[in-house]
């Protein structure tokens, strides 16, 4: 019977090998329970001399195994826990069968039937029966049923076959139910590639030149499967798309087709940069805001403002702390500089009245430090900021005229 198993299982091995291409190598894991039928004949002892009646035992199983060349062909390695006990019920030892096995499935998919041939050796420890390990021989028939991919339910019926008392070889029937787990893909197998497929290159989408199989509707080398435009020759860059001014906004989405243009407005001219082109653009040559058709917001600060006094920027008396008056013009310096992004700045504050020259110096570099941690908290990158306390304002200085509480903001580069 395991001479025909085996021939059966070499052949179907021999066809599966021959199918392994461009499967997946895998790695499985797995566990089992179940009972064994103990066979009475069976040699615990090693001598040949004595015959004990053991009584069916239960059967646990854990299981590991490779596919190296596809997931229908698996080496698998087996431990297994048996605790023996006379058909008193007494239990006096437990067998512990190693095996590695191989596992072939000739059908992959929901339901795949399998077999398997292996061997091993069968070790008995502890108990009164004392310790002996023989030689074992083992085959499998069974089903896995994969409600998902990556687990399967395994339902078996294998042959331990190890040495006997009377008779050469004693033979015990094993029946189990386990789950099998795909711990992890390892990547493609190493058997031969294949000549002809419908994948195209992951990278680029491009079609192997000798890729019949890869479908390319327009001929420009992307596949239709990877291709936006795939009836009309394109470039790659634009994911088969064309561009035909060449200025990185693919036709269909480009209002300017034959224009070189920016991709803010759309693939049209915009010489100022602010999103519009010139052709909606009332200020074509001067940055403004879609509210005002283009054109610069008449409230909005320049930077020629910079430098100049800001009476609105104020703080509280004999303290750091900004007025909430402040927040307005705060805001537009931070729009201003969001929108001279290469802008660098220095906030001078300085202080009038009363106390000593260290007392001032020390307040107008505190305030300059809140306009500009104010700056940073609307989003302004710290190193576009300088804080430059001056200290008590001087008579005829041109700080004199800002006095009381008021700072200023001094573009540096």
């Amino acid at each position: 019977m395991l001479l025909a198993v085996f021939a059966w299982g070499s052949g179907t091995l021999w066809s599966s090998a021959a199918r392994a291409d461009r499967d997946v190598r895998q790695l499985n894991v797995g566990v089992s329970g179940g009972f064994q039928l103990t066979s009475p004949d069976l040699d615990l002892l090693g001598d040949r001399t004595k015959v004990v009646s053991l009584s069916d035992a239960g059967w646990f199983n854990l299981h590991a195994g490779y596919s190296p060349v596809a997931p229908y062909l698996t080496l698998e390695l087996s431990l297994s826990i048996v605790p023996l006990g006379t058909e008193e019920g007494n239990r006096t030892a437990v067998a512990l069968p190693v095996t590695l096995d191989v596992v072939v499935a000739p059908f992959t998919g929901i339901a795949e039937p399998f077999f398997s041939i292996g061997a091993g050796v069968n070790a008995l420890i502890g108990g009164q029966l004392g310790t002996d390990v023989d030689f074992l021989f083992g085959a499998a028939l069974g089903l896995r049923i994969r409600p998902i991919d990556e687990l399967a339910v395994r339902v078996e019926v294998r042959v331990a076959v190890s040495d006997a008392v009377s008779e050469p070889l004693a033979a015990s029937p094993i029946f189990a139910l386990g789950l099998d787990y795909l711990a992890l893909p390892l990547g493609p197998s190493a058997g031969p590639e294949s000549t002809v497929g419908d994948e195209p290159d992951p990278a680029t989408g491009a079609c192997a030149p000798d890729d019949t199989a890869c479908n390319d509707s327009d001929g420009d080398g992307i596949s239709d499967a990877s291709d936006a435009c795939p009836d009309v020759v394109g470039d790659a860059s634009m994911r088969g798309c064309p561009d035909t001014d060449k200025d990185g906004v693919a036709d269909f989405e480009d209002d300017c087709p034959i224009h070189v243009g920016s991709p803010r407005a759309k693939g049209c001219p915009d010489r100022d940069g602010d999103g519009l082109h010139d052709g909606q653009d009332a200020c074509p040559e001067d940055r403004g805001t879609k509210d005002q058709q283009g054109c610069p917001d008449p409230e909005a600060m320049r930077i020629e403002d910079l430098g100049e006094s800001m009476p609105d920027i104020g703080f509280r008396k004999n303290s750091a702390k900004l007025l909430a008056s402040s927040g307005k013009v705060l805001d537009k310096v931070m729009t201003l500089l969001t929108s001279n992004p290469k802008v660098k700045v220095e906030v001078r504050v300085w202080t009038s009245g009363k106390g000593s020259r260290n007392k001032h110096q020390q307040l107008s570099a505190s305030r300059a430090f809140s306009v500009v941690r104010a700056l940073i908290e609307r989003g302004i990158d710290a190193n576009r900021l300088r804080a430059a306390g001056q200290g008590k304002a001087k008579r005829g200085s041109r700080a004199r005229v800002i006095l009381h509480r008021l700072a200023t903001v001094r573009v540096l580069e």
